[in-house]
């Protein structure tokens, strides 16, 4: 009876595989691959205006302290449907226990807050020079307003796809390579400002001493575009 080794043919057969994997990765990875990056901005100037103003009181009430927050957001509603342009809504609402130091509850205290949008910033500013006689300014802060952002990254996303294709053919020529082709492409923006930073003390005890109608600057942002990729030259 004779017994044939099967051990060789399972060997070759593996070997033979792990070439044709090896033969399919490297058709599949692009040669002479290169990956860089392109970007263009534009400073603009911010036109939208944003605050925030807050008011805390304590009561050993929690029902009265919930209706003179209340009172105190409603007056202040009030104030500003004589701003058209100016948009205030009430935030966040909360209140918490007092304890004293033997753990007894003496209390409470509760936190209440109104934010306002405008690109008025005149008629802004006096609104919130009115709210302050209740209020506190807690947060101030000028961003480029949404719709002008996109229109700029819409403008500004042909330039950057502009420079990246630039910037292949730049080292298509330094290679000295025939042609190229797009491996990946990737589009990112950023800038434009954001969020309710809390100003210095100094630039809230201005705002609340300011004038109704005081004139007050914006300031600027500076919106980016950028195009990250890779491409494959051909020689």
């Amino acid at each position: 009876m004779t017994h044939f080794n099967c051990k060789p043919l399972v060997l070759a057969a593996a070997l033979l595989t792990a070439s044709s994997l090896s033969q399919a990765q490297t058709a599949d990875t692009p040669r002479n691959r290169v990956d860089f990056q392109s970007e263009v901005s534009q400073v603009m100037p911010n036109d939208l205006m944003r605050a925030t103003l807050s008011i805390e009181l304590s009561d050993r009430n929690p029902g009265q302290l919930a209706r003179a927050l209340t009172q105190a957001m409603n007056e202040g509603l009030a104030k500003g449907r004589g701003f058209s342009t100016v948009k205030l809504a009430s935030g966040n609402q909360q209140s918490w226990p007092i304890y004293n130091d033997k753990q007894k509850l003496e209390s409470w205290r509760g936190r209440a807050e109104l934010t306002l949008e405008s690109k008025d910033f005149k008629a802004a500013g006096e609104l919130l020079s009115q709210l302050q006689d209740q209020l506190q300014l807690q947060g101030l802060n000028f961003v480029v307003s949404e719709e002008t952002r996109l229109a700029a990254e819409k403008k500004l996303t042909t330039d950057a796809i502009a420079a990246f294709r630039e910037k292949a053919d730049a080292v298509r020529l330094a290679w000295g390579a025939k042609s190229y082709s797009l491996v990946q492409m990737n589009l990112g923006s950023s800038g434009g400002g954001g969020g309710y930073p809390r100003p210095p003390m100094a630039m809230m005890m201005k705002m609340a001493d300011a004038a109704p109608g005081a004139e007050m600057a914006g300031g600027e942002s500076r919106v980016s575009v950028n195009v990250s990729g890779s491409i494959e030259l051909k020689h």
